[in-house]
């Protein structure tokens, strides 16, 4: 396939705006993602180290949303550029076809179909799995955290537990609840 002066003038402007798409909506689904389980995070003591790691495994999760969206955004922003400075408009006067215009960026989509086929089967369960039990080793480093004031906890397998007051120096519940308090379900 030979590939023409026009095609390679789509590429070069294509390519940095889906570099830039893909960070940002890399950025979006990974704030998302901390942002809901902030609570387990923030107050942990958990090292940089860890939450980079986090950061990466969750980057990788979140390949197979951010890159077809990105490649959306990219192909909107390039062509609408390209109709903005009349390029589109001489392209289709010389008689060339929208198909042929568009020709790279679907040849582009269709390979990145298949390496996103393959990070699915392989590179997802892997990220997934890895993030997960980063998740929950942050939960388990200081279980008392997740006990609030007020709130009803369900962490415990057929218990629902309700902390009245902690003891602020020592973050334990402050007086031991009478049978009452408790309550068991199933």
């Amino acid at each position: 396939m030979i590939i023409k002066k026009l095609h390679l003038v789509i590429l070069k402007e294509f390519f940095p705006i889906f570099i830039a798409a893909l960070a940002v909506t890399l950025f979006v689904f990974i704030l998302q993602f901390i942002w809901l389980y902030a609570d387990d995070l923030i107050g942990k003591e958990v090292g940089f180290s860890v939450l980079i790691e986090l950061i990466y495994y969750l980057m990788l999760m979140n390949l197979l949303m951010a890159i077809p969206i990105s490649i959306m955004l990219a192909s909107i922003i390039t062509f609408g550029n390209m109709g903005e400075h009349f390029e589109l408009t001489a392209a289709k006067a010389s008689g060339i076809s929208l198909f042929k215009i568009m020709q790279p960026l679907l040849n582009f989509s269709i390979g990145i179909t298949f390496f996103l086929f393959i990070v699915a089967d392989n590179l997802f369960p892997y990220a997934t799995f890895q993030a997960w039990t980063l998740i929950s080793g942050i939960r388990q480093q200081h279980p008392t955290m997740r006990f609030q004031e007020g709130l009803f906890n369900y962490d415990i397998q057929d218990y629902v537990i309700r902390i009245g007051k902690k003891n602020k120096k020592t973050d334990r519940k402050s007086k031991r609840l009478n049978s009452s308090h408790r309550i068991r379900y199933r």
